[in-house]
């Protein structure tokens, strides 16, 4: 967190827990965790989020494409699917 304090909700094994996470703390939130953060206050979240997983290869219209299918979303998906046709086709995919 760089400027404020956020209210970290995360569900775990169909418990909710609740935290808060202040300015210059950090927070790991494991990948398969339902979660989300609250702005409890007036002063605006200011946050990093920092994404751990395996293979991130390119970014594209500022998506990150992952190589591994469990990242993928579905408009992922189709980014993904348009980049490698571009490369092996040579000619723009339309959407």
């Amino acid at each position: 967190m760089i400027k404020s304090t956020a209210k970290v909700v995360l569900e775990e094994n169909g418990e909710i827990k609740e935290c808060f996470n202040h300015e210059n703390e950090s927070i790991y939130v494991p990948k398969t965790t339902k979660h989300r953060l609250v702005n409890p206050g007036r002063i605006p979240l200011e946050l990093i989020e920092v994404q751990v997983v395996k293979y991130c290869y390119a970014m594209k219209n500022g998506k990150l494409l992952y190589r591994d299918d469990d990242h993928l979303s579905l408009d992922g998906t189709f980014e993904l699917a348009k980049f490698l046709i571009d490369k092996i086709v040579s000619e723009p995919v339309s959407h």
